[in-house]
């Protein structure tokens, strides 16, 4: 009895040795990964810091822009070339929002920020949920779209109504209503004009009531197309001010 109890306790402690070299050969796997973009990477922070002061003071927009200087900016996300512009909540530019990746809101302009979590990187070393980094491929992948962003929207919510079912056929419109500040990451950071996005549901969409689709599923499709609508109006404002004809749909809705 007691030499398998001596065994099972050995065991558990070489389990124990075992994984702990494990996370520290991880960790340090990636601190090294880390500590080669440690340089730029908290210059690009900065330089978000410094939008973040920007804003804390500035305005609602009380009129559009009527050009955008936005030259050479690209939303449109393609998997073998990041692009050099992003959009993101004010709420994000907190010491707190610029570590995390995860932003729970019922409709955002981003919920997940560009930097992903190069932020908790550069200060804690660690994942944004306070794991070590599994691996340098997606640390190198994380950085080099961190480092990419040039230009960057901030939108700040002036209104958000959440469409309503009301009845048989009939629901209450919601609206999605924003400042959009843009910005040049520069040293120093580059205040470049804002525009106004307003968006509400479709009048004309179809909520009739069917027995496969519950309250709760009809909710989420109006709010699905608030999200649509939007993103159309931020399309139509962005071709109208920059030029810029098409991008990913920054917009995202939570549960």
């Amino acid at each position: 009895m007691y030499m398998r109890h001596h065994v099972q306790s050995v065991f558990a402690k070489c389990m124990i040795f075992i994984a702990s070299v494990l996370l520290v050969g991880c960790a340090n796997k990636g601190a090294a990964v880390i500590e080669r973009y440690k340089a730029p990477g908290l210059a690009q922070l900065k330089r978000l810091q410094g939008v973040a002061e920007m804003m804390r003071d500035r305005p609602p927009l009380v009129a559009d822009a009527e050009s955008l200087p936005l030259d050479g900016a690209s939303f449109m996300t393609d998997p073998k070339a990041p692009p050099n512009g992003a959009f993101v909540d004010a709420e994000w530019l907190t010491e707190e929002g610029l570590r995390d990746d995860h932003f729970n809101a019922p409709l955002s302009i981003e919920a997940v920020p560009f930097w992903e979590d190069c932020g908790a990187y550069l200060t804690t070393g660690m994942n944004s949920n306070g794991s070590p980094p599994k691996g340098d491929k997606d640390i190198e992948v994380n950085f080099q779209k961190f480092l990419k962003v040039k230009f960057l929207g901030v939108a700040r919510t002036v209104e958000l109504r959440l469409p309503e079912i009301t009845g048989e056929a009939q629901f209450s419109s919601g609206r999605y209503r924003f400042d959009l500040y843009f910005f040049e990451l520069a040293d120093p950071p580059q205040y470049l004009g804002g525009i106004r996005v307003d968006a509400s549901n479709d009048p004309n969409m179809n909520v009739k009531f069917r027995e496969d689709m519950r309250e709760e599923a009809m909710n989420r499709r109006l709010l699905q197309n608030l999200s649509y609508r939007t993103h159309e109006e931020l399309n139509k404002m962005m071709f109208e001010r920059a030029k810029i004809a098409s991008m990913n749909s920054p917009l995202r809705y939570g549960d």
